[in-house]
């Protein structure tokens, strides 16, 4: 696999190029519809044209980058199996007639299509969504940053919340499943040896007791394998539990902060240094201060 790569180096460093712009303009989403947003609400005409020209050229762009990645993924695993697939014919091709005939014709054949296919399916194509993921993660975080860093904290806490948290049932989780695993074991070997003494049962009239026996055996894997499944379903629960709250802390916290940033903005414009040097508030806001105050004298 790594020389194979190797050989593949310029089209393996073009897929993870366009693979890392790919994702960090598919973060930058965010940003655009925060734009989109905010010439909405000003009704600003004008602004709002330029930002949904700036917004196609970004569809574009996004579109023509997630191609190219595509692209060059898809080359880079043709002609990873391809130079998999000769140096595996070239071995078995160049080995000793011993050793060609100490293994059977379907092992040659099922490393020459299913396991190749395993080594790219389980291999390449996760080392690239992780880079690509990785790649995403960091642009996030930095957009984030740039947008809120305590809406950013958040986040980040909510997010070691979610992973710590339903971990601590992993032990546990271990048991039952291993719990599991023995318990159906035993009644795969009991429902066997039932089948198996078929005969020996008609014969000796034992079909009630087999039945119970059965009964009882099926009964018991059900509630092992119930065990299981109500653990995981409390660490499912747990994990969406943390994943909501997460979610409405941000809300709540993006809300807050909304509003109380135009009393801020308002407040050091009618307060700020532009009154400290005149004694009057800046012109440009002056009728919105006014106007501020009115209300806020009115009953």
């Amino acid at each position: 696999m790594k020389h194979t790569l190797i050989r593949n180096k310029l089209l393996l460093a073009v897929t993870l190029l366009s693979g890392m712009i790919a994702a960090a303009v598919g973060v930058l989403i965010a940003l655009v519809l925060q734009k989109v947003i905010d010439a909405a609400l000003r009704g600003d005409l004008q602004l709002f044209q330029r930002i949904l020209l700036v917004t196609i050229i970004y569809v574009l762009m996004l579109c023509l980058t997630s191609f190219i990645h595509s692209l060059c993924s898809k080359a880079l695993v043709r002609n990873v199996t391809v130079s998999i697939r000769e140096r595996i014919f070239r071995g078995v091709l160049y080995q000793k007639t011993a050793d060609f005939k100490a293994a059977n014709t379907a092992d040659y054949l099922s490393a020459l299509t299913n396991d190749i296919k395993l080594v790219i399916e389980n291999v390449l194509q996760p080392l690239l969504h992780t880079f690509q993921n990785t790649v995403i993660f960091i642009s996030s975080l930095i957009v984030l940053l740039a947008l809120s860093p305590l809406i950013t904290l958040i986040l980040v806490i909510g997010m070691i919340l979610m992973f710590t948290i339903p971990s601590l049932f992993g032990r546990l989780l271990q048991r039952r499943l291993n719990a599991v695993s023995s318990e159906m074991s035993r009644f795969t070997a009991q429902i066997k040896d039932l089948l198996a003494g078929y005969e020996v049962i008609r014969s000796f009239g034992l079909k009630k007791q087999s039945e119970q026996g059965f009964q009882q055996a099926n009964q018991t894997a059900a509630s092992v394998s119930f065990a299981a499944d109500r653990l995981f379903a409390a660490n499912e629960s747990i994990s969406e539990a943390l994943a909501i709250f997460s979610q409405l802390t941000v809300m709540f916290v993006a809300a807050y902060l909304n509003h109380h940033r135009p009393h801020f903005r308002r407040q050091s414009c009618c307060t700020g240094p532009a009154k400290r040097r005149t004694g009057r508030p800046c012109a440009r806001h002056h009728a919105e201060c006014s106007q501020d105050q009115k209300h806020e004298a009115d009953p």
